[in-house]
């Protein structure tokens, strides 16, 4: 939780004029209401004591308790945002708190920030983690790909932090090269988050892994290689997806590349003009992909399958494309881990 924060949280036997001076040295006029035991009562914004100090009988010295708004938006200790309807309809910044099983406040969130607070849970979160890098050796010769650092946070504890901060509370780990120490790095990082993981036997591939899915309760599964860094919108992506009625969507980088050479166009053997050093632009794959979980079908069991083909298995199936400009690294081999590395700060 950040330490500027942790002002905006007052307990409830505090007095109105308290409230009053407090909100008045707050960035975000907004109060989260706490009992003795630290418990989440509610919150109280500017609007709400302003309402309050216009009644006749008023009374400053007053406790908070007939003031907060009981019935307040907050995120359960299971990832799921409490009177999420009222959450759309808010237009203001407000904090959001994070509670766990006994209601306290473990960590808190603002509304309008970039990463998302929308509902996620119709889908499923499977992070491809059981590759061996071999490109990476030495390093990954006793060490997982997942595992290597960009400066201070290893390279799936990234991409989990930011998964987890657009909401999704459903998240699958695949593991086979180094399984255990990528289970026990995960659960010592995220204590209080579940993560289920997915042991493989044998590799599988890009796309064998999602066959150990039990997706019942899930109706869309988000794909993504834990060895990419990115600052993909999530969301974008699922609108698109949905919005577009597709069964599978593949998010596709716009990739930009400075070629070295001037380039020289003909016609009839005669010049028409020489560009000096053009940048390159391709779209390629990402390695993020959303689908239909009933797509999971058509995955044979326990099989070596890379994502290229299971999409060739798609007859009468629409396939969308998502193109994407925001940051994104394959950090595959030494050339971009250094690049990488330099960038992410």
């Amino acid at each position: 939780m950040k330490k500027i924060l942790r002002k905006n949280i007052i307990e409830v036997t505090q007095t109105v004029k308290r409230a009053l001076l407090k909100l008045s040295t707050l960035e975000i006029k907004n109060l989260l209401v706490i009992d003795k035991k630290k418990k989440f009562l509610g919150s109280i914004t500017d609007g709400d004591l302003r309402r309050y100090t216009l009644k006749r009988n008023f009374d400053l010295n007053s406790n908070l308790k007939n003031i907060y708004k009981k019935k307040s938006i907050f995120i359960n200790h299971k990832k799921k945002i409490n009177n999420f309807n009222k959450l759309k309809k808010e237009k203001k910044k407000i904090l959001i708190p994070i509670l766990n099983k006994n209601l306290n406040i473990v960590d808190i969130k603002i509304s309008d920030e970039n990463k998302s607070l929308t509902d996620k849970s119709q889908i499923e979160v499977l992070v491809l983690a059981g590759g061996e890098g071999k490109r990476l050796r030495p390093i990954t010769k006793y060490l997982p790909k997942p595992l290597i650092r960009i400066n201070e946070k290893t390279v799936i504890e990234i991409l989990i932090k930011n998964l987890i901060d657009y909401n999704f509370h459903n998240i699958s780990i695949s593991t086979n090269y180094y399984a255990n120490k990528i289970e026990r790095y995960l659960k010592k990082e995220f204590i209080d988050f579940k993560f289920k993981f997915l042991k493989e036997n044998k590799p599988l591939g890009t796309a064998g892994p999602i066959s150990k899915l039990n997706s019942k309760k899930s109706k869309h599964i988000l794909l993504v290689n834990s060895d990419i860094i990115t600052q993909i919108n999530f969301d974008k992506l699922i609108s698109f997806h949905l919005k577009n009625k597709n069964d599978f969507t593949l998010a596709a980088y716009n990739h930009k590349s400075p070629f070295d050479y001037g380039v020289i166009k003909i016609k009839n053997k005669n010049l028409i003009t020489i560009e000096e050093k053009p940048i390159i632009k391709n779209l390629i794959s990402s390695g993020i992909y959303i689908f239909k979980s009933d797509l999971i079908k058509l995955m044979p069991k326990n099989t070596y399958v890379d994502i290229t083909n299971f999409i060739s298995k798609f007859k009468k199936k629409k396939i969308g494309v998502f193109k994407f400009d925001d940051y994104w690294v394959d950090i595959g081999n030494f050339t971009e881990l250094d690049r990488v590395r330099r960038e992410i700060k």
